[in-house]
């Protein structure tokens, strides 16, 4: 998942205005360059543990003061400083779902295979280094 920040300095209107001259009132407050957006990204990632192992004391500082000071990010240096700080939360939150889901399934992946090759099946013992089969296990674990 990667987050982009898009521009509207070109137009003659400003983005308030661009927004609403095009219909998108209501895009803006699902972005997550407001308060609420910021708000739901920290709240995930503090649960997850990504807060504090992705970002720096002084991205969390950003993230921490941008909530407190402005409701929407109208600044382009504050939406790009903040639109980084998100993609790096982004990144460690997939990388940290499928290292979880491999080491959960890698154990699973074994208990099959061992199972499956005392009742005889001739590629069960192939299971256990199954990469794809692994994660498999491993997501069904972390959905359930």
């Amino acid at each position: 998942m990667e987050f982009t920040y898009i521009s509207y300095e070109s137009n003659l209107y400003s983005s308030h205005e661009h927004l609403k001259y095009r219909g998108r009132a209501k895009a803006r407050n699902n972005c997550l360059l407001t308060k609420q957006g910021l708000m739901k990204v920290r709240s995930k990632a503090i649960r997850s543990g990504a807060w504090y192992e992705a970002l720096t004391r002084t991205e969390r500082a950003i993230v921490d003061l941008t909530m407190k000071c402005v409701e929407t990010v109208k600044s382009p240096t504050l939406a790009k400083a903040i639109t980084k700080i998100l993609n790096k939360i982004a990144k460690t939150l997939q990388k940290t779902f499928v290292e979880k889901a491999e080491e959960i399934g890698n154990g699973l992946a074994i208990s099959i295979s061992l199972i499956a090759t005392k009742w005889g099946h001739k590629n069960a013992p192939h299971w256990k280094n199954d990469k794809k089969f692994i994660r498999f296990l491993g997501i069904t674990i972390l959905n359930t």
